[in-house]
Protein backbone atom coordinates (compact mmCIF):
# COMPACT_ATOMS: atom_id res chain seq x y z
CA UNK A 1 0.00 0.00 0.00
CA UNK A 2 2.82 2.43 0.83
CA UNK A 3 4.16 2.15 -2.73
CA UNK A 4 0.80 3.23 -4.14
CA UNK A 5 0.48 6.12 -1.71
CA UNK A 6 4.06 7.29 -2.23
CA UNK A 7 4.12 6.85 -6.03
CA UNK A 8 6.53 9.42 -7.55
CA UNK A 9 4.22 10.30 -10.45
CA UNK A 10 1.20 11.06 -8.25
CA UNK A 11 0.17 14.66 -8.75
CA UNK A 12 -2.88 14.70 -6.50
CA UNK A 13 -3.66 13.16 -3.13
CA UNK A 14 -5.76 10.04 -2.88
CA UNK A 15 -8.59 8.93 -0.63
CA UNK A 16 -8.34 5.52 1.05
CA UNK A 17 -11.36 3.36 1.87
CA UNK A 18 -10.86 0.37 4.15
CA UNK A 19 -13.74 -1.93 3.21
CA UNK A 20 -14.80 -4.64 5.64
CA UNK A 21 -16.97 -7.12 3.74
CA UNK A 22 -19.12 -10.15 4.55
CA UNK A 23 -20.61 -8.65 7.74
CA UNK A 24 -23.61 -10.89 7.25
CA UNK A 25 -21.47 -13.99 7.83
CA UNK A 26 -20.73 -13.02 11.44
CA UNK A 27 -23.75 -10.91 12.35
CA UNK A 28 -27.51 -11.36 11.95
CA UNK A 29 -28.36 -7.66 11.61
CA UNK A 30 -26.95 -4.14 11.59
CA UNK A 31 -27.50 -3.54 15.30
CA UNK A 32 -25.58 -6.69 16.23
CA UNK A 33 -22.76 -5.74 13.83
CA UNK A 34 -22.49 -2.21 15.25
CA UNK A 35 -22.39 -3.57 18.81
CA UNK A 36 -19.69 -6.08 17.92
CA UNK A 37 -17.67 -3.74 15.71
CA UNK A 38 -17.41 -0.47 17.57
CA UNK A 39 -15.44 2.36 16.00
CA UNK A 40 -12.58 1.68 18.44
CA UNK A 41 -12.56 -2.03 17.65
CA UNK A 42 -12.47 -1.34 13.91
CA UNK A 43 -9.60 1.11 14.37
CA UNK A 44 -7.70 -1.37 16.56
CA UNK A 45 -8.19 -4.20 14.04
CA UNK A 46 -6.81 -2.10 11.19
CA UNK A 47 -4.24 -0.18 13.26
CA UNK A 48 -1.20 -1.07 11.15
CA UNK A 49 -2.84 0.05 7.89
CA UNK A 50 -4.38 3.09 9.53
CA UNK A 51 -0.97 4.18 10.81
CA UNK A 52 0.41 4.07 7.26
CA UNK A 53 -2.43 6.27 6.02
CA UNK A 54 -2.25 8.68 8.95
CA UNK A 55 1.51 9.07 8.60
CA UNK A 56 1.22 9.89 4.89
CA UNK A 57 1.42 13.63 4.23
CA UNK A 58 -1.78 15.45 3.29
CA UNK A 59 -0.56 15.86 -0.30
CA UNK A 60 -0.45 12.06 -0.61
CA UNK A 61 -3.55 10.97 1.35
CA UNK A 62 -6.19 13.55 2.18
CA UNK A 63 -9.09 11.35 3.34
CA UNK A 64 -9.55 7.86 4.74
CA UNK A 65 -12.40 5.94 6.34
CA UNK A 66 -13.53 2.42 7.25
CA UNK A 67 -16.70 1.04 5.62
CA UNK A 68 -18.37 -2.14 6.91
CA UNK A 69 -20.54 -3.53 4.08
CA UNK A 70 -22.37 -6.62 2.92
CA UNK A 71 -23.41 -7.01 -0.71
CA UNK A 72 -26.36 -9.32 -0.05
CA UNK A 73 -27.74 -7.77 3.13
CA UNK A 74 -28.08 -9.51 6.48
CA UNK A 75 -29.49 -13.04 6.46
CA UNK A 76 -29.33 -13.36 2.67
CA UNK A 77 -26.08 -15.23 2.01
CA UNK A 78 -25.42 -18.95 1.91
CA UNK A 79 -22.00 -20.57 2.10
CA UNK A 80 -21.14 -22.56 -0.99
CA UNK A 81 -19.77 -25.82 0.36
CA UNK A 82 -16.40 -26.98 -0.90
CA UNK A 83 -16.78 -30.33 -2.67
CA UNK A 84 -15.29 -33.33 -0.89
CA UNK A 85 -14.24 -35.01 -4.13
CA UNK A 86 -11.98 -32.50 -5.86
CA UNK A 87 -12.32 -34.44 -9.13
CA UNK A 88 -16.07 -33.84 -9.16
CA UNK A 89 -16.32 -30.40 -10.78
CA UNK A 90 -20.09 -30.50 -11.28
CA UNK A 91 -20.90 -27.73 -8.82
CA UNK A 92 -21.58 -24.01 -8.82
CA UNK A 93 -18.47 -22.55 -7.22
CA UNK A 94 -16.23 -19.58 -7.90
CA UNK A 95 -12.94 -21.08 -9.13
CA UNK A 96 -10.80 -18.24 -7.77
CA UNK A 97 -12.26 -18.59 -4.28
CA UNK A 98 -11.85 -22.35 -4.49
CA UNK A 99 -8.18 -22.11 -5.42
CA UNK A 100 -7.47 -19.61 -2.65
CA UNK A 101 -9.48 -21.56 -0.06
CA UNK A 102 -11.54 -18.44 0.51
CA UNK A 103 -15.11 -19.23 1.52
CA UNK A 104 -17.55 -18.25 -1.20
CA UNK A 105 -21.14 -17.16 -0.66
CA UNK A 106 -24.17 -16.77 -2.88
CA UNK A 107 -27.53 -15.08 -2.50
CA UNK A 108 -29.99 -17.30 -0.61
CA UNK A 109 -32.68 -18.63 -2.94
CA UNK A 110 -35.90 -16.65 -2.63
CA UNK A 111 -34.32 -13.77 -0.71
CA UNK A 112 -34.41 -10.15 -1.74
CA UNK A 113 -31.10 -8.57 -2.59
CA UNK A 114 -30.48 -5.80 -0.07
CA UNK A 115 -26.91 -4.52 0.00
CA UNK A 116 -25.99 -2.92 3.31
CA UNK A 117 -23.98 0.31 3.45
CA UNK A 118 -22.90 0.16 -0.20
CA UNK A 119 -24.61 3.52 -1.03
CA UNK A 120 -22.58 5.18 1.74
CA UNK A 121 -19.34 3.82 0.29
CA UNK A 122 -20.40 4.88 -3.21
CA UNK A 123 -21.21 8.49 -2.24
CA UNK A 124 -18.00 8.81 -0.17
CA UNK A 125 -15.99 7.46 -3.14
CA UNK A 126 -17.57 10.01 -5.48
CA UNK A 127 -16.69 12.71 -2.98
CA UNK A 128 -13.13 11.39 -2.98
CA UNK A 129 -12.93 12.02 -6.69
CA UNK A 130 -14.24 15.55 -6.29
CA UNK A 131 -11.90 16.37 -3.40
CA UNK A 132 -8.97 15.89 -5.75
CA UNK A 133 -10.17 17.68 -8.85
CA UNK A 134 -7.95 20.46 -10.08
CA UNK A 135 -9.63 23.85 -9.95
CA UNK A 136 -10.96 24.65 -13.40
CA UNK A 137 -13.55 26.68 -15.20
CA UNK A 138 -16.14 24.39 -13.57
CA UNK A 139 -15.02 25.05 -9.97
CA UNK A 140 -18.41 26.43 -8.88
CA UNK A 141 -20.23 23.39 -10.27
CA UNK A 142 -17.75 21.04 -8.58
CA UNK A 143 -18.23 22.80 -5.23
CA UNK A 144 -22.01 22.58 -5.59
CA UNK A 145 -21.82 18.88 -6.49
CA UNK A 146 -19.47 18.19 -3.56
CA UNK A 147 -21.81 20.04 -1.22
CA UNK A 148 -24.80 18.01 -2.49
CA UNK A 149 -22.89 14.75 -2.04
CA UNK A 150 -21.94 15.73 1.52
CA UNK A 151 -25.61 16.37 2.25
CA UNK A 152 -26.49 13.01 0.68
CA UNK A 153 -23.87 11.26 2.80
CA UNK A 154 -25.27 12.79 5.98
CA UNK A 155 -28.86 11.90 5.00
CA UNK A 156 -27.92 8.28 4.30
CA UNK A 157 -26.90 7.90 7.94
CA UNK A 158 -24.59 5.15 6.73
CA UNK A 159 -21.89 3.49 8.73
CA UNK A 160 -18.36 4.68 8.25
CA UNK A 161 -15.51 5.46 10.58
CA UNK A 162 -13.52 8.56 9.57
CA UNK A 163 -9.77 8.09 9.83
CA UNK A 164 -8.36 11.14 8.07
CA UNK A 165 -9.85 14.29 6.54
CA UNK A 166 -13.11 16.15 7.05
CA UNK A 167 -16.22 16.36 4.91
CA UNK A 168 -16.40 19.55 2.90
Amino acid sequence: MWGAINHPKRRRPCSVAFILTKLDVSFDNEMEARQGLTDDRLRESLATLINVVKSAPEHQVSHAAIFPVTPFGFGNSVLIERPEDEDDRNYDFDEVSYELSEPAYRLREGSNFGAFNVPTLMVWSMLGGLWHQEVSQHADKLKLTASSLCDDLRKLKGWYVPIKGELV
